[in-house]
């Protein structure tokens, strides 16, 4: 059986890459507007499912046909598959590298850039993994997220050949058995890898698939003898029933709260090769108009995404024009990688070419750190610091391991009766106390740490950078905040700030727990029993619990630090309305909000202080800049050296009223 020529493959290919597209322009518009819930195709990353299978079936097919002949030559493979799979790929990290000085954030350009290298070599999904993982709205500015699926593809075209070849050696004949007990153990061992939300990228959780597509190659003449029979009806049946079951659990599977496990795949798999065993060729939907995009679908995979995030770059929009320019735009692109790239031998120079260009790319990026052709219209934001020359005296109260509680003296009072402690969201704060406020504090901040109770005190899990969260630092916050509760004189004020949110991740691991909504009323019940194991003990003292603050989208944080009104690109990056977002986690913002005030409402000594008031417009939207258009976010959750300053005056007035 000629496998190159089946037109049912060509059409689960279709199948896949239209799932695939779909779900990435959906999702893309979902990280646009939070308002938009379309969620038809959320299943949709199945299609990738799709071309696992159907990859490990051909490429094992073309390489058994030749090993029972002993013409097949594991350099002559390697060569033929280099040649198809690099110089479309080369071009579209060249593109990116390209469009991407004009179109991306510095530190997004150079994230792009580094990308491309990985890309090529074959390593992209590990990159992924280990940096947001797949399902994060804060990947669709990654322009080659995709390409974990190409590294995955290399990774096993690299290693197919030599199994098959070791195999036969060892077992002769029979070495389809030892291909089918290396899938079975891939299987079996692929569910422990699925952790972290990492999952869906790691070679280690996804090859099986590959092997399952091999696997089903070895034995398909044997399922067919078994359940076909050579009765075209009922090869039509089977076929039928699996493209209506692979097209249904498209359809219908969805993520268990953005988690990834082998499972999810499993329905899609098993439907993927009841149409492949089937062989059946004779059904009327199999024609040139249905396998077309099948065909090309390796061309239009890896153009479609790059092209829908400088198309989610310059804010397109939803308007049939918008979708028809972006839809001209992607049939242009296929086309030529296509004609000229994928189905023709392409030059070794042109290639060598392109790689050194990235390469140059590359280094240039290395060199400047990002700088591209943005950074000339970005509006330069100061995030609060530690360090900025202050007016009032800092000296250090207490410290233990590299942190310390501050004292911080005003001219017009030498003992604080103020206490303000928690993580950054209380660090951004500082350069207000030092520069603006009229009163002495003391002041502890210690970077992604919260420690208000024994709960949060005793965890071990341990987040390595960026957040750099250890047990160590969690047992210092508490003695830190129970050593001052205690020193404190009667009637003194404790101001308790954090990111509340951030240290979900950390109950969810130690508690080794999924992400949902019940889930997260838990984490909420857990803080609240933190703050109150030590409050109820200091009836003397005022508390005041300051709320969660809102998370910006990294698009609305890029729209706010953009003047481009003397830039060619004000033409085609719309900047709209930036002045105003909605909170990107605003359920759990409300849950929390909600869950601190009722504490706060029963307790006579503890009052709640919702941050986000003096940023709220209209329709409960968050302030993104200043009348003098300067930004209040630094990052999706600091603020800004103004941003800080506004929200520290607010909170600091009630205080003071009080």
């Amino acid at each position: 059986m000629n496998t190159k020529k089946r037109a049912d493959i060509d059409f689960l290919k279709t199948i896949a890459i239209i799932a695939v597209i779909l779900y990435h322009f959906f999702d893309i518009q979902k990280a646009s507007s939070k308002n938009f819930n379309f969620s038809l195709f959320d299943g949709g990353f199945l299609g990738v499912d799709i071309f696992l299978v159907v990859s490990g079936f051909l490429i094992t097919g073309s390489i058994v046909s030749k090993l029972y002949s002993s013409e097949f030559s594991i350099l002559e493979f390697y060569k033929r598959r280099l040649s198809r799979i690099y110089p479309p790929l080369i071009t579209l990290c060249l593109f990116v590298a390209f469009f991407g000085y004009f179109l991306l954030l510095p530190d997004l350009y150079k994230e792009a850039v580094v990308e491309t290298v990985n890309a090529l070599i074959g390593i992209a999904n590990f990159r992924f993994a280990n940096s947001g993982g797949y399902f994060s709205l804060a990947t669709v500015d990654k322009a080659l997220l995709h390409t974990w699926y190409i590294a995955l593809t290399i990774q096993f075209y690299i290693l197919i050949p030599i199994i098959l070849v070791t195999f036969k050696t060892l077992f002769k004949n029979k070495f389809r058995y030892a291909v089918l007990i290396l899938t079975i153990s891939l299987i079996c061992i692929a569910p422990k890898f699925c952790v972290e939300g990492k999952g869906y990228l790691l070679t280690q959780c996804r090859i099986w698939e590959m092997f399952v597509g091999a696997s089903l190659f070895l034995f398909k003449d044997d399922l067919n003898s078994f359940l076909v029979r050579e009765n075209r009806k009922i090869s039509a049946f089977y076929f039928y029933a699996g493209i209506i079951a692979t097209i249904v659990s498209i359809l219908t599977v969805r993520l268990n709260y953005g988690e990834y496990y082998v499972h999810t795949s499993a329905f899609t798999v098993v439907a993927t090769c009841i149409v492949l065993f089937s062989n059946y060729q004779n059904s009327f939907i199999l024609n040139s108009y249905t396998t077309l995009l099948g065909k090309t679908s390796y061309s239009l995979y890896l153009w479609h995404w790059p092209v829908f995030v400088f198309a989610f770059q310059c804010n397109t929009g939803l308007s049939v024009m918008s979708v028809g320019v972006i839809a001209l735009i992607l049939i242009a692109t296929t086309f030529c990688s296509y004609k000229t790239l994928e189905t023709k031998k392409v030059s070794a120079i042109f290639s060598l070419l392109c790689v050194l260009l990235i390469a140059a790319c590359y280094v240039y990026v290395k060199k400047v750190d990002g700088t591209n052709y943005l950074q000339n219209y970005m509006i330069e934001t100061q995030k609060s610091s530690f360090t900025e020359k202050h007016k009032n005296t800092d000296s250090i109260y207490f410290s233990k391991n590299n942190f310390s509680i501050d004292k911080i003296v005003a001219s017009n009072e030498e003992e604080p009766k103020r206490f303000i402690i928690g993580d950054s969201h209380t660090g951004q704060y500082k350069s207000f106390y030092l520069n603006d406020y009229n009163n002495s504090i003391y002041f502890s901040s210690i970077a992604a740490t919260m420690a208000f109770g024994e709960i949060s005190a005793n965890y071990k899990t341990v987040l390595p950078p960026p957040l750099n969260i250890y047990p160590v630092n969690r047992v210092t916050f508490f003695e830190f905040y129970k050593k001052m509760l205690d020193t404190l004189i009667p009637g003194s004020k404790v101001i308790l700030a954090c990111n509340w949110h951030v240290h979900y991740e950390i109950f969810i691991r130690e508690n080794n727990l999924k992400k949902d909504t019940e889930n997260y009323k838990k984490y909420i019940e857990a803080v609240v029993a933190d703050l109150d194991s030590q409050i109820k003990k200091h009836n003397d003292l005022k508390f005041y619990i300051i709320g969660q603050g809102a998370y910006i989208s990294r698009k609305d944080l890029q729209c706010t630090k953009l003047d481009l009104k003397d830039s060619f690109l004000r033409h085609v990056i719309s900047q709209g309305n930036c002045k105003t977002f909605t909170d990107d986690i605003e359920d759990k913002t409300l849950m929390m909000n909600s869950a601190l005030k009722k504490y706060a409402d029963i307790h006579s000594n503890v009052t709640f202080i919702d941050r986000n008031i003096p940023l709220r417009q209209e329709n409960n939207q968050i302030l993104g800049y200043d009348d003098n258009h300067y930004p209040i976010y630094n990052d999706d959750h600091h603020y800004t050296f103004v941003g800080s300053k506004i929200v520290a005056k607010y909170i600091m007035n009630i205080v003071d009223e009080e």
